[in-house]
């Protein structure tokens, strides 16, 4: 709370336009690095306590988890998306793909400070799709860093495989496709539907 309250008043001081090019510097400099502590707080405390993808669904936790993100100032929006005949999925460590889209956001918010941002999770009748994608200012060349890794070890883990990049129009996408045959449940093992 104090840190929301020092980010606060740094956005208000800044919006002043203060004369002197170098406290206005100051001021944004110490602006990013509240909003950056906020950030990693509040990653630190979704891998403290996460939802419980397991028992609330999939679709649910990745809707609350656009909802927290998107009161960092960013539009988010989640669709679910089902084909027709389909019913609720059911995956077997659904948290892999929770997990794939909180460093995708976080990621994206760190690096591309975009406007808007998209999560859609598409269940078709052969494979399950995630997309996060952003109008933020993309990347062209790309560092794989430790988030990166993770994301694709947990694609793996799910038999999914893991694309990102930068369109040449900006912005960013991630894509995670998971073949059903191999991240599917039985629904008898109780592994609760997402």
């Amino acid at each position: 709370n104090s840190l929301n309250i020092i980010g606060s008043n740094l956005e208000y001081a800044l919006r002043l336009q203060p004369e002197q090019p170098e406290i206005r510097r100051c001021l944004k400099v110490s602006y990013e690095r509240a909003t950056r502590a906020i950030l990693d707080l509040r990653r630190i405390v979704d891998a403290l306590s996460p939802v419980d993808v397991t028992e609330h669904g999939l679709a649910l936790a990745l809707q609350n988890l656009t909802e927290r993100t998107s009161r960092q100032g960013v539009h988010i929006t989640f669709d679910h998306l089902v084909s027709a005949g389909e019913g609720p999925v059911r995956i077997l460590h659904p948290e892999h793909l929770y997990y794939i889209c909180q460093e995708a956001l976080h990621n994206a918010l760190e690096h591309g400070k975009p406007e808007t941002i998209q999560v859609v999770l598409k269940q078709n009748p052969d494979d399950l799709r995630l997309y996060i994608s952003d109008d933020g200012s993309g990347c062209k060349e790309i560092v794989r860093g430790n988030g990166l890794t993770n994301m694709r070890s947990r694609a793996n883990a799910l038999g999914g495989t893991l694309e990102y990049g930068s369109p040449d129009d900006g912005g960013f996408v991630v894509k995670i496709v998971v073949p059903r045959h191999r991240a599917m449940a039985d629904p008898a093992e109780g592994d609760g539907p997402t």
